[in-house]
């Protein structure tokens, strides 16, 4: 199964899904009609996770959760289709000119939170790169050393 096709199965249950980022992990949380919870996922990995659920393999490359990187690269995501809470991914840089540096995107819905976590590796990347274009301006006009 793949991802996208996972997600869109989960999304007829009640669930919750987030990394914690203290703890560096992620967690599904599936809830019955009651909001009482009927099964708890945690696991280093998100295909874990899922494939935990399921109970069957999760086509979803996992180099794509490539969000930690020694305390350089961190991610925190929140995703539920339980009620008005807030979906977002953030994107944490731990950058060398400076102490931090975040990104926030709200996540829209079920397929967008599929494109988002195929595509984790790239937004990290892509944030980096920004960055890095950023500081060699800043650079430029003497701002940084």
């Amino acid at each position: 199964m793949k991802l996208k096709e996972a997600l869109n199965k989960l999304n007829y249950k009640k669930f919750n899904i987030n990394f914690n980022y203290n703890e560096q992990y992620w967690e599904l949380v599936i809830f019955d009609r009651e909001f009482n919870i009927l099964e708890t996922h945690t696991n280093q990995y998100l295909k874990t996770v899922l494939e935990n659920h399921f109970n069957q393999k999760i086509d979803f490359d996992s180099s794509k959760e490539a969000y930690y990187q020694n305390d350089y690269r961190n991610l925190s995501l929140n995703y539920d289709n339980t009620d008005f809470s807030d979906n977002f991914i953030t994107l944490s840089l731990n950058d060398r000119y400076e102490d931090e540096y975040t990104r926030t995107f709200v996540i829209k819905n079920i397929n967008d939170l599929a494109s988002k976590l195929e595509n984790l590796n790239n937004l990290f990347t892509d944030y980096e790169l920004d960055l890095t274009r950023i500081f060699e301006e800043a650079r430029e006009y003497g701002l940084y050393r």
